[in-house]
């Protein structure tokens, strides 16, 4: 499917799964909202790493409709993947792709806990 379609797709998604959600996260504790939001956020890089070419508004569009969280958090999510270079060989992609893992409710933590 041409990656343009998908990206409308994720971003139409996100808009009404945020808006159905976001009541309901009101009375979450920060560790409970990240951890329901972002407790694995490997998809990340692994989108970072499908591709030299990886663009950050790609892989923020289609991650955001799949975490459908803040988009603050999310774009500092993103920002911290693309801060690990493209791997070219399958090993590093998959040890880049586990060690990110849990980042992104690390970064969720830091960004819930100093608002």
């Amino acid at each position: 499917m041409n990656i343009k379609y998908r990206i409308l797709g994720s971003i139409a998604v996100a808009t009404f799964g945020s808006l159905v959600i976001a009541g309901n996260e009101q009375n979450l504790s920060p560790e409970q909202y990240c951890e329901k939001r972002y407790d694995d956020t490997s998809l990340v890089m692994e989108l970072r790493q499908a591709s030299f070419d990886s663009k950050k508004g790609e892989v923020q569009a289609i991650s955001s409709s799949h975490y459908q969280g803040s988009l603050e958090i999310l774009t500092a999510i993103v920002d911290e993947a693309f801060k690990t270079p493209y791997q070219p060989y399958v090993a590093d992609k998959e040890k880049a792709i586990a060690d990110f893992e849990s980042k992104g409710y690390e970064i969720c933590l830091t960004k819930k806990n100093n608002n």
